[in-house]
């Protein structure tokens, strides 16, 4: 019998032990989010270590495991446990503070009729009895949505008699931000040269647009033909509709690529003075050992050209890196001169991100 040890988001500086079966056996790791019993509710839980030490105590089965790989490597849990330890902090608060929106334990709270077969009706109020009824008929309703209808007192005076349970169910993932846009390809243009054969009508606008579209790099956002290039969005809407070119999706964040250059032949070799100052940041890297350097320099002396290299050479030796930009506002032209040489290995984090580019940024990375 194996036993997990799983930290819960809450200030509790302790573990929970609970049995994992069979059936779960092989697809639970250190690092991974279960769904548990805790006390009254079901909550999101980490698993912090595996074990076949038996408690002393009936310990609670792992109700469902919700990653297929570990979210934390060893590493971060370390980090973790270190962090908790030091700050004496709980490791469940300190872990919820290391995911990202979307993966941590942010959960939606459900009211559901007791799957024990509830039957002791005479204990519960005549408003507490209609409430029962309501979430018995709807399966499970939010439990926010019920306190605005019942309000909180015969709620946890149902769930006190057991007539009802609190469910935290994990909150969906968040879903990249999608933009619409337009392709085309060989079929489409043939189909057009096709039709531009055997037509003798007026050269209408959108027969215009087709030509000029489809002269344009495939695919392109459709704000952009629109508000940028000045296309009719009915014209657009039609040579669609004629076949000519289709509708897609994008991720905003291939389109933000589309704007950006890789072009990592373009790392510039470093002059005298630059390199002086490179030399013992490379004997660093190639001892793998650890020293702080102050690079002195007005702005535009090549600073970071030096930081390109330094992080170039970190990463060929698999490792990695992380810089930090002393100011927003020069985050745009900072990333377009990384993205340049690094391309799509590098992610941006700053304060301006919502949760969706948070959680894609951390998805980079891992």
């Amino acid at each position: 019998m194996l036993y997990a040890d799983i930290a819960v988001p809450n200030p509790v500086r302790q573990l929970f032990t609970y049995s994992i079966s069979e059936e779960l056996g092989d697809k639970v790791s250190p690092g991974m989010r279960v769904w548990i019993q805790y006390g009254p509710r079901k909550i999101i839980g980490m698993v912090v270590n595996i074990h076949d030490q038996k408690p002393d105590f009936r310990c609670r089965p792992v109700l469902q495991v919700l990653d297929s790989e570990p979210l934390l490597t060893p590493e971060l849990m370390e980090l973790c446990a270190w962090i908790a330890k030091y700050y004496y902090a709980s490791l469940g608060e300190v872990i919820q503070a290391a995911l990202p929106a979307g993966l941590n334990y942010v959960a939606d709270r459900f009211l559901r009729f007791s799957d024990t077969g509830f039957s002791q009706w005479d204990s519960l109020s005549e408003k507490e009895i209609k409430l029962v009824h309501d979430i018995q008929g709807a399966g499970e309703r939010s439990y926010d949505e019920a306190v605005k209808i019942w309000g909180n007192a015969p709620i946890r005076s149902a769930l006190k008699s057991g007539a009802l349970e609190l469910l935290e169910l994990p909150r969906i993932k968040v879903k990249p931000v999608m933009v619409k846009a337009l392709y085309w390809n060989e079929s489409h243009r043939q189909a057009l040269m096709d039709f531009l054969k055997g037509y003798t009508g007026k050269m209408h606008l959108w027969l215009d647009t087709a030509l000029n579209l489809h002269e344009l790099e495939s695919p392109a956002v459709w704000q952009d033909l629109v508000e940028q290039m000045g296309f009719s969005p009915f014209a657009l809407t039609r040579l669609v509709k004629q076949g000519f070119a289709a509708v897609t999706e994008l991720e905003q964040e291939y389109v933000d690529r589309l704007n950006l250059e890789h072009a990592p032949d373009r790392l510039r070799a470093l002059n005298t003075e630059q390199l002086s100052v490179y030399e013992p940041i490379h004997r660093c890297l190639q001892e793998g050992r650890f020293e702080s350097f102050l690079l002195y320099g007005v702005t535009g002396s090549g600073k970071t050209e030096v930081y390109i290299h330094a992080l170039r050479e970190a990463l060929d030796a698999g490792r990695g890196g992380l810089v930090l930009v002393p100011e927003i506002a020069l985050t745009p032209q900072t990333v377009r001169r990384f993205y340049e040489i690094f391309g799509d290995e590098i992610a941006v984090l700053h304060s301006r991100l919502n949760d969706r580019e948070r959680f894609e940024a951390w998805r980079k990375l891992r």
